[in-house]
């Protein structure tokens, strides 16, 4: 494809999707925008600002005792604009939900960056523009939450490892590995993809293997010397407890609407729904090994209910349209002026978006297996960067619907991957087009054949039954 051309339609979606989500976040006013988790990373970023402490503690708090019960990527991020203005007044609320809509649209950008290497340019650009449009990604960038920043570095990896493949550069790929670390120091969840990514990669591409060793070492240093300091620390709020709250509460079906009936609708019984699962929970993190042999009693009394459960509802939950663990349909937080709510064009974006979720889900999983099929044998470094391009946006996609359907699974979870999740989608309808394209082909060429034969043998008339065969 004409670089040139590229670089003028990828700007423009760019500049669309910092339009929509700069509009989105000036306008849109959320309703105490620090609450739920978003408490704990105010927390962590104040402590980290003004004393120099990664710390869920509260702000003002007599004693400050460290810990690693969050991810440290999106306090740090937040730190810096308290650091510039204060907590006092909006400048720091400001700063961060417009550099949340920066980030949110250079996201859009790199993952078409990562998408060209196999998709001509009207797929990209649709890709594209169903990336900057999409409402869940939009709305996200006015919340104090991790998705925003965990989507871009995840973006910005992926691309800075097609170049190093491309170039076969140790330094391009020691920056993807250290960008990866980033991604999950926001979110400890990314952590083993890279060892999956180094397999895959040393199994299905030779001449990579010696670029995989740097991918290694750069992606686990951050995160080692996180989990170092972590070794280091007496207090027991570790990002380890929160896996297994995380865990328990995502073996039970019930656990969203129980939150739900308390949280959201402020009905008192949902506190007695939620008992059996707080006891399980305390259970587990006193015990790991009591908790794990109660758990799988209770999988034991209903065995096709959980693996129903674990197979088909949580991975449909994750890539469903409405926030569960949240005020609701496309927000986490209460909002109000919503450009989805009050503008006619936002409605009707909102609406499409809603109409197309399910089918764009089925199409990226039909994307991420045609993805993972492609194989190469050429050591040509452009067709093999494309090949490692398509085969770690897949992993990726698979990677975080297996983790999200063995712990929680929330469509918010799902959001940093939504931009890869269109370039599968319309990967599968781009294939589907050449599929049916050849088809008519065939069948063209195959009738002007009959018309040839018949003509030449003088037949006064055409038999249809043998010229369909």
């Amino acid at each position: 494809m004409s670089n040139k051309r590229l670089a003028w339609i990828a700007a423009g979606i760019t500049l669309l999707a910092l339009a929509l989500r700069w509009y989105f976040v000036t306008v849109t006013v959320v309703i105490s925008p620090i609450r739920g988790d978003a408490i704990q990373y105010f927390a962590c970023a104040w402590n980290l600002a003004y004393h120099g402490v990664f710390s869920t503690s509260a702000p003002h708090a007599a004693v400050v005792v460290p810990d690693s019960f969050r991810d440290p990527g999106f306090p740090a991020l937040l730190a810096i604009w308290l650091k510039l203005f204060g907590d006092h007044g909006q400048g720091w609320y400001a700063g961060i939900l417009r550099t949340q809509a920066l980030l949110g649209a250079l996201t859009v950008l790199l993952v078409m960056l990562v998408g060209r290497r196999w998709l001509s340019l009207p797929w990209l650009a649709a890709a594209g523009v169903l990336a900057a449009l999409w409402p869940h990604n939009i709305a996200m960038t006015a919340d104090l939450l991790t998705e925003t920043l965990f989507g871009f570095l995840c973006a910005l990896a992926l691309w800075l490892l097609t170049v190093a493949l491309e170039k076969r550069s140790r330094a391009w790929m020691a920056a993807a590995g250290l960008v990866l670390g980033c991604a999950s120091l926001t979110n400890a969840m990314l952590t083993p993809f890279f060892l999956l990514l180094a397999v895959v990669f040393f199994w299905r591409a030779k001449p990579l293997r010696r670029l995989l060793i740097v991918l290694l070492i750069s992606a686990a240093l951050l995160p080692g010397l996180w989990q170092v300091r972590g070794l280091t620390l007496a207090s027991h709020d570790s990002a380890q407890r929160r896996a297994l709250i995380n865990l328990v509460q995502g073996s039970w079906p019930a656990y969203h609407e129980d939150w739900r009936i308390l949280v959201v609708h402020g009905n008192p019984h949902g506190a007695v729904l939620l008992k059996p699962i707080d006891a399980s929970q305390t259970q587990m993190l006193a015990s790991p090994a009591a908790g794990f042999k109660a758990m799988f009693a209770r999988f034991a009394t209903q065995p096709w209910r959980y693996v129903v459960w674990y197979v088909w509802h949580k991975p449909v939950a994750l890539w469903g349209w409405n926030i569960r663990m949240g005020q609701g349909d496309i927000y986490e937080y209460p909002v109000v002026n919503s450009p989805f709510m009050t503008n006619p064009i936002g409605r009707l974006i909102a609406a499409l978006c809603y109409a197309l979720n399910r089918w764009i889900a089925v199409a990226a999983l039909a994307g991420v297996m045609l993805l993972l099929w492609r194989r190469t044998t050429t050591h040509d470094a452009a067709a093999l960067a494309a090949k490692a391009a398509g085969w770690a946006t897949a992993l990726l996609l698979l990677y975080a619907t297996l983790i999200y359907a063995i712990f929680q699974a929330e469509p918010r979870y799902a959001i940093p991957f939504r931009g890869f999740e269109m370039l599968t989608a319309i990967t599968a309808l781009a294939a589907l087009t050449r599929w049916v394209a050849a088809r008519r082909a065939a069948t063209s060429t195959k009738s002007r054949a009959c018309d040839v034969r018949c003509e030449s043998e003088k037949e006064p008339e055409r038999d249809p039954a043998r010229c369909s065969e």
